[in-house]
């Protein structure tokens, strides 16, 4: 038989490991959570290094554009030049009936 000292040593004994795995079980949900919170902070992480990647590389591409001028310039004298001439051509069209007309 057990002495009724060791019987109340075993049954705070008994309390306190049933508090621990209440206590354990309460910590392992806690980090469940935490760890889930994570994986979705990396998801989050990732997205953000990916999208700043691609903002770098446009970025990259901006110097890029300033070489890009001087032709565009070349180009708008050329259109403007090509308008101006096909405005004559148009002009000279216009007028060639009426100069078939007085030939005739």
């Amino acid at each position: 038989m057990t002495s009724p000292l060791e019987a109340g040593v075993q049954a705070v004994w008994s309390i306190g490991l049933i508090g621990a795995l209440v206590a354990t079980l309460l910590l392992l949900k806690e980090v469940a959570l935490l760890l889930r919170v994570l994986g979705h902070i990396r998801i989050g992480a990732e997205s953000t290094r990916d999208a700043a990647q691609r903002l770098a590389a446009n970025a990259a591409a901006v110097s890029r554009l300033a070489a890009a001028e001087d032709p565009a310039d070349e180009l708008r004298e050329a259109n403007v030049a090509l308008a101006s001439a096909a405005g004559a051509l148009d002009a000279a069209l216009d007028a060639l009936p009426q100069a078939l007309r007085r030939g005739r």
